[in-house]
């Protein structure tokens, strides 16, 4: 561009040359990308058919490909890459021809340094603030203030190492040091370590915050306070049963060996509310229950306004005046009925009456999802007509696990009986929500992959473009190894740092899952896939360094020095 400018040509005539060059390129771009995206499409439909299953139930899902939307995503990435590149080319023709042939950037203004380190500064305390506010708070942890907090300190990081990047270098230096000469080559090329140093932490931030949600299906299963109450069963008959399950004499009765205890529950026929049905539900089924046999079991996840936390199960006894008390898993309440605590839920009694079901506190994800919980005195005030049990709990010795599981589904064959696991049920419904975020965890993965790629080539622009300055280090002295080690640390210094950026960041945003006890996430995993995006990064930089100083011409490249 400043040779260009240098021989006459006016800023309207380089911009609109490069603009075309650019617009033909990415073009030719855009059609072997739009290529990959159906392949890509079809890898995704691939995965909804057989690996990530869980979640549409089917495996007859088949893509359908209209050359309308086609073309308009191929000009629409046309487009946006030619508008970028006219602001970028805009921007660059804003430096007079002595610093275009120099390569040299005009200082950033004070103004907008000052706008960064407020920006910084603010976002950075509203971040520190959120999560100050929550740890300390005696209310129940709100998971989308850390995820906020976490946003807001990954865009303070970001602005933070933009200003770091601005610091000018001193006039005067009584010594050089190799990490000196680092920095200083990082700060000459600000805008593409930025660009680094962005696309890895914004990768980064993805992959672990969706892969530390991901939750391991099986963990802490028999803890009480997890989703399965420390149960090992969960169990319905299509015919009710009449007697105390928990009656020694009874179980003698009916010729079983194994102790085990049972909570029974009263049912009121509703709609399927769990994660399994995706229609937004009104009525789901509703569960009377004895409070005390689910004492100090399960975990509360949040209460409404005005409910004694302290209380646990026996909220279910609170007297609220007309309405009754209610308690359902937070899912449900959220996603299925599309409610929150306070809200009631209209219902018919057996008597043909409207009542109201308040919902005053919510569990945590637990085998429950899908029901609604009433205290048994209340339900057999307003279903009298519903005689005996239908769903079950039953816990046990764990090592007798199976010998009582084939003792009650032979004694309990007649009811209609159905038997799962806890475990197994709480982990068929995770399952969806895991899938879910598998899926959100493979484009962030391939995010971040791309950010390694982009780093990979970065580093291969920069070798082309400061051949002239390695073999200048090299004539002054410097050795090929020393200069490989040079280029190595500059680019291993902008992964590390947009790795841990965001890594520390996302661990902020889902802190609420790092600290839970009520599930186990998946640290080995995201450890793994950490460790591996830093390892591919490390292998591209050293082989790209070392493969374009191999060749180096000293005189050749030294000529236009």
């Amino acid at each position: 561009m400043g040779t260009l400018s240098s021989l006459g040509y006016t800023k309207s005539s380089i911009q609109k040359l490069f603009l075309i060059e650019g617009g033909l390129v990415a073009l030719l771009g855009a059609i072997p990308g739009l290529v990959l995206a159906i392949g890509y499409n079809e890898m995704i439909f691939w995965g909804l058919n057989r690996v990530w299953n869980d979640i549409v139930r089917t495996d007859l899902l088949i893509s359908h490909y209209r050359i309308s939307t086609l073309l308009i995503g191929l000009a629409i990435s046309v487009v946006v890459s030619t508008v970028t590149i006219w602001f970028v080319i805009g921007k660059a023709l804003k430096r007079n021809i002595v610093q275009l042939q120099r390569k040299q950037h005009t200082a950033s203004s004070k103004w907008k340094q000052i706008i960064k380190k407020l920006a910084a500064i603010l976002l950075g305390c509203l971040g520190i603030g959120i999560l100050i506010a929550q740890l300390t708070s005696s209310k129940s942890v709100n998971a989308e203030y850390f995820f906020m907090a976490g946003g807001a300190l990954l865009v303070a990081f970001l602005l933070a190492c933009d200003l770091f990047l601005l610091v000018k270098r001193k006039e005067r230096q009584r010594k050089l040091s190799v990490l000196q000469l680092v920095f200083q080559n990082l700060r000459e090329s600000r805008s593409r370590s930025l660009m680094v140093i962005i696309l890895l932490a914004i990768g980064t931030f993805i992959v672990v915050s969706t892969g530390m949600n991901r939750q391991d299906l099986f963990g802490n299963s028999g803890d009480k306070k997890s989703g399965t109450g420390g149960f090992l069963f969960w169990a319905e008959s299509t015919v009710p049963v009449l007697h105390n399950l928990n009656d020694s004499k009874y179980q003698q009765e009916q010729g079983f060996s194994q102790q085990f205890s049972v909570a029974q529950f009263s049912v009121a026929e509703g709609d399927d509310a769990s994660c399994l049905n995706l229609n937004r539900i009104s009525n789901p089924r509703i569960l009377g229950v004895d409070s005390a046999l689910l004492t100090d079991r399960f975990s509360f996840q949040s209460y409404a306004e005005g409910v004694n936390q302290e209380n646990g199960w026996s909220v279910l006894k609170s007297d609220i005046g007309e309405c009754i008390p209610a308690i359902a898993d937070e899912t449900v309440i959220l996603w299925s009925l599309g409610k929150k605590l306070g809200d009631t839920l209209i219902y018919k009694n057996s008597a043909g009456d409207k009542i109201k079901l308040k919902l005053i506190a919510s569990l945590a994800s637990s085998v429950f999802q899908g029901n609604v919980l009433i205290d048994q005195s209340q339900f057999l005030k307003h279903f009298p007509t519903a005689s005996g049990s239908n769903v079950f709990l039953i816990d046990g010795k764990q090592e007798d696990k199976d010998l009582l599981a084939d003792e009650l589904n032979l004694n309990l064959r007649e009811m209609g009986w159905e038997m799962t696991s806890t475990a197994e049920r709480l982990a068929t419904f995770k399952s969806i929500e895991n899938t879910y975020l598998s899926i959100f965890l493979a484009l962030g993965a391939l995010g971040l992959l791309i950010g390694t790629i982009g780093l990979a080539i970065v580093l291969q622009r920069s070798v082309l473009a400061r051949k002239a300055e390695f073999s200048l280090l090299m004539a002054v002295g410097y050795k090929r190894k020393k200069i490989v080690g040079i280029v190595v640390s500059e680019y291993m210094i902008l992964l590390i740092a947009g790795i841990i950026g965001g890594f520390f960041s996302a661990i902020i945003a889902v802190w609420p899952a790092v600290i839970g006890k009520l599930q186990s996430v998946s640290f080995g995993f995201v450890t793994l896939l950490i460790g591996l995006i830093v390892v591919n990064g490390l292998i591209w930089i050293v082989v790209i360094a070392a493969n374009q100083l191999k060749g180096l011409q000293l005189v050749e490249a030294l000529r236009n020095e």
